[in-house]
């Protein structure tokens, strides 16, 4: 008899380790997404960036709208196929979708392809109205029904996000040495000079569209038979623009070809001025004067006045 009541006692010892055991394999680590209801457990924490820097480099929002830097953890908890591709993520907020910044099209990548079971973590840059609060928003997973929601965490505002480093840095006026533009093209830059309020801008233009195309130009925005190629012009931060000396000098020399009838001027034209094929690289430079009161000097792409300027990047301050 006292056997048995022994036996029983180490039998119920027994069963509360194995519980104990399975209990504490249950809890999910810190990294691990908050349990949900849709098929996959997401967790999404925001910084904010005035601008992203890549390469050393500034890469600027649209007019009102902000970068959203958002890093997702996600666990697939019933996707029969893996959780893959930053082209299926959104922001939602207030019946609006809002899609992947246009430059992380360009942008280096964290892998994702998180299989049934598994978890995984990337970082995605949003493009949002720079009014939009984080209480309004959602993460959501798109890529397969139904869809997975998650409300966003953090909100912390800063000034410049380095892309590569992953994390806030201070503001840097170094001159630039690369920069990438969208999907269609990239400018990069090779080395800037400053005598004076005079910068020289040694660069390169690669395209990177499936047809040719005059500069500037993408595939879903075709020019018009009359249409110029885009223009890289120079401006400071009150928004004052100025054309390249060479740009100037193709224009006079095409209106004493035109209007006065020298038909021996030539018109040489910027070294971007053409029509590129899918591949195509061009390597120039191009000269600016700007007013000797001017700060902050950016070289932006002149997309003519029915639409935004894009900027691309900064090029210092007078003087460097």
């Amino acid at each position: 008899m006292r056997k048995g009541w022994i036996y029983a006692i180490q039998v119920v010892v027994s069963l509360m380790v194995v519980c104990g055991l399975a209990i504490g394999c249950a809890v999910p680590s810190a990294t691990s997404p908050p349990a949900s209801e849709y098929p996959a457990d997401i967790s999404g924490h925001v910084t904010i960036a005035e601008r992203l820097r890549s390469h050393g480099l500034p890469i600027s929002p649209e007019e009102d709208k902000a970068f959203w830097v958002v890093d997702i953890s996600v666990k697939n908890n019933g996707y029969e196929h893996a959780v893959t591709l930053y082209e299926e993520w959104r922001v939602v907020a207030g019946g609006e979708v809002y899609p992947i910044a246009e430059v992380m099209k360009v942008l280096k990548l964290s892998p994702l392809n998180v299989l049934v079971g598994q978890t995984g973590q990337t970082t995605i840059c949003f493009s949002v109205p720079d009014s939009l609060t984080l209480s309004q928003a959602q993460i959501c997973y798109k890529g397969q029904e139904p869809y997975s929601y998650s409300k966003l965490t953090g909100g912390d505002k800063v000034t410049v996000y380095d892309w590569d480093l992953k994390k806030a840095v201070a503001p840097s006026v170094e001159v630039p040495t690369g920069v990438v533009w969208n999907k269609y093209w990239v400018l990069e830059l090779h080395s800037t000079s400053w005598s004076g309020d005079t910068v020289k801008v040694k660069l390169s233009v690669e395209y990177k569209g499936n047809r040719p195309q005059l500069f500037g130009w993408t595939q879903d925005k075709q020019p018009f038979g009359f249409d110029e190629p885009m223009e890289l012009v120079c401006s400071d931060k009150y928004g004052k623009q100025f054309q390249s000396i060479e740009w100037k000098k193709q224009a006079e020399e095409f209106e004493k070809f035109l209007f006065k009838g020298d038909l021996t001027a030539g018109v040489k034209r910027p070294f971007y001025y053409k029509e590129f094929y899918p591949g195509e690289k061009v390597s120039g430079t191009l000269e600016y004067t700007v007013n000797p009161l001017s700060t902050d000097i950016y070289l932006v792409v002149d997309t003519g006045p029915s639409s935004k300027s894009i900027t691309l990047t900064g090029l210092g301050k007078l003087g460097r």
